[in-house]
């Protein structure tokens, strides 16, 4: 087996290009929040030892692909993914000469679980019965046997999720891997949920981002706000606050990932309203919305916002453009809203 390692590693999943520029956008943020929405665990298997576990990849009942699959939900733990980022990550990585069949990933998943690998995490509305999405998640098993092939994460098996992180949460690594998908070999790096710190600051001098991508260089941090949340737009605008603690006024650029459009103008008109709080400079602020990610808008996926409130899309992903601050041509004279 390639070592899991190398096989989740940036250099693996962007070695493989693979044209997604046609692939169809999805009706609706598949992890926008509902109304009345709520997240809870499956049942878990039964108890399953180490030493099954074990044998079990010894004798070939755990199979190299179910390792290559449990070590890339690792490789974007603490956060969660679903089925279909898991088929694409394949893809990428070359896992399968360029086919995953449903059938052999639905399989694996379904032995990850029955060797209580993984969990899996499920979302149901009251307002929409139909909507029942399933997301992926290792247990302290898997989550040990991942960590002994050298695939290093964060885990912490008593942390309360509830629906809108979980939804934040698989944002994040939907977030992460559209960017892989689409930039190929541009994207040298990304971390899920890395801890920034500043020493010399007690209290505040901490910050969790969602993710963080680093593009031809530059690296973005992302934040994956949902509605759903009691005072999320507050909660947002502490936490760039503390952005501007850790990084003691040199701050980086930040993409706030909104369910839609609509969301980026709210949490836009609150961030300028309360800008002498959290003192985060505007300018340093993008925008981008689940749908944004997908296809051939992938290019202006990145937005910001003009004096009107209108959204100006910047073509940054083109492969000319290589910068934040390099505006497209025909946004030429226009300067993005700022507090």
């Amino acid at each position: 087996m390639k070592d899991p390692v190398s096989f989740v590693s940036v250099e693996n999943l962007s070695s493989h290009r693979l044209d997604f520029s046609t692939e169809p956008v999805p009706a609706s943020a598949v992890f926008g929040f509902f109304q009345g929405e709520r997240f809870s665990y499956e049942p878990r298997r039964k108890w399953v030892s180490k030493e099954v576990i074990q044998r079990a990849i010894k004798e070939g009942q755990l199979t190299d692909f179910d390792i290559r699959v449990l070590c890339l939900i690792g490789a974007f733990t603490p956060a969660f993914v679903n089925f279909r980022s898991l088929k694409e990550l394949l893809l990428m990585a070359g896992g399968e000469d360029g086919e995953i069949k449903v059938q052999k990933l639905s399989a694996s998943l379904c032995k990850l679980e029955q060797y209580n690998l993984t969990v899996v995490g499920k979302l149901e509305s009251e307002s929409d019965p139909d909507q029942r999405d399933r997301v992926i998640h290792l247990t302290v098993k898997g989550s040990q046997l991942v960590k002994s092939y050298g695939v290093m994460h964060r885990f912490n098996p008593n942390e309360t999720i509830d629906a809108p992180t979980a939804k934040a949460r698989a944002q994040t690594s939907m977030t992460i891997v559209n960017f892989l998908k689409h930039l190929s070999d541009r994207v040298t790096d990304f971390k899920v949920r890395p801890i920034l710190v500043n020493k010399t600051v007690l209290d505040e001098g901490i910050v969790r981002p969602a993710g963080a991508i680093t593009v031809d260089g530059e690296e973005f941090f992302f934040e994956v706000p949902r509605r759903g949340r009691f005072n999320w737009k507050e909660d947002l605008a502490e936490k760039l606050y503390r952005y501007t603690v850790v990084f003691e006024g040199e701050v980086p650029c930040v993409v706030l990932n909104c369910e839609d459009k609509q969301m980026s103008r709210e949490l836009l008109d609150h961030l300028n309203g309360t800008a002498d709080i959290h003192g985060f400079p505007m300018e340093n602020v993008l925008f981008t919305d689940d749908l944004s990610l997908f296809g051939k808008g992938f290019s202006t996926c990145l937005y910001t916002f003009d004096g009107q409130g209108e959204r100006i899309p910047l073509e940054i992903f083109d492969p000319e453009k290589k910068t934040y601050d390099d505006p497209s041509p025909k946004d030429a004279g226009k300067t993005p809203i700022a507090a």
